[in-house]
């Protein structure tokens, strides 16, 4: 994996990524971040794009994380083989994101309480890798179609509110629970990252309740702490990496959720 090379000379030790400042950036004010991660194949950062974003970010630094060779190196296929574990649960992903994080903190004026990143493909499988190794500085995630790779970084202990899109039939990245693992994904699916996120934020039990009637199809888990709330949206489709659904486009519940959450304990 460390010798993959990209076109343009970049490998998964050695890219940059995308950058865009609030059009009214005041060095005097903490910005919150988002850092947007999008599926394979998509046009990267910097040069063709600006990663993942669910539409609507504003007021934000918004950093485009960058893929090499088509897909982030999170996990996948490789972690079926014995001999590639060490190199899944020590993915170049988790350095390379910390870099960045630690640069943009370095040159610009970060709120450093709402530092959030979103996914979708490839990008949504890093979201869950990442919300679980970097819980601790991330205060939310937001993903469209990824999983729980059974082999990553191990998790800092911390809890990370999340809103997930999945869809219902996706056999790309299918919901689960698999009851058998999917090497091809090293993953028994969705549903996996979902109880997860449920267990590491203390929730109680799997009860739950409509989210917000503009998306009809999301639920909240009611026993959640207010301050780490995990929000599932199951899309009855069997399309890949979708956002919109009998008329309503899933995305846009993703900025309000991120910033409508409350200050943590």
């Amino acid at each position: 994996m460390s010798a993959q090379t990209a076109p343009n000379g970049e490998n998964f030790v050695n890219r940059d990524f995308a950058i865009e400042l609030p059009a009214d950036y005041d060095p005097t004010v903490a910005y919150p971040v988002y850092f947007g991660a999008d599926g394979c194949s998509a046009a990267p950062p910097p040069e063709m794009g600006p990663g993942f974003t669910p539409g609507g970010v504003t007021g934000a630094i918004q950093v485009g994380l960058q893929q090499i060779n088509g897909c982030f190196a999170d996990g996948g296929v490789q972690c079926a083989s014995v001999q590639n574990v060490a190199q899944c649960v020590n993915s170049p992903e988790l350095p390379y994101f910390l870099a960045v994080r630690d640069w943009v903190e370095a040159n610009f004026c970060v709120d450093r309480s709402s530092e959030f990143l979103g996914g979708l493909s490839s990008g949504a499988w890093l979201a869950s890798t990442l919300g679980c190794a970097e819980a601790d500085s991330l205060r939310g995630i937001v993903s469209v179609a990824g999983g729980k790779r059974e082999h990553r970084w191990p998790c800092d202990g911390g809890s990370v509110a999340a809103l997930m899109v999945v869809s219902e039939f996706d056999t790309t990245n299918p919901v689960g629970p698999l009851q058998t693992l999917n090497t091809g994904l090293d993953s028994y699916g969705s549903a996996p990252a979902r109880d997860d996120l449920l267990a590491r934020n203390g929730c109680v039990g799997t009860a739950t309740a409509p989210y917000d009637p503009k998306f009809p199809v999301c639920v909240t888990y009611t026993g959640c702490p207010a301050a780490y709330p995990v929000v599932w949206c199951e899309l009855g489709t069997g399309s890949h990496a979708v956002t919109g659904f009998n008329g309503v486009n899933y995305a846009a519940a993703m900025w309000p959720f991120l910033t409508g959450l409350p200050s943590t304990p």
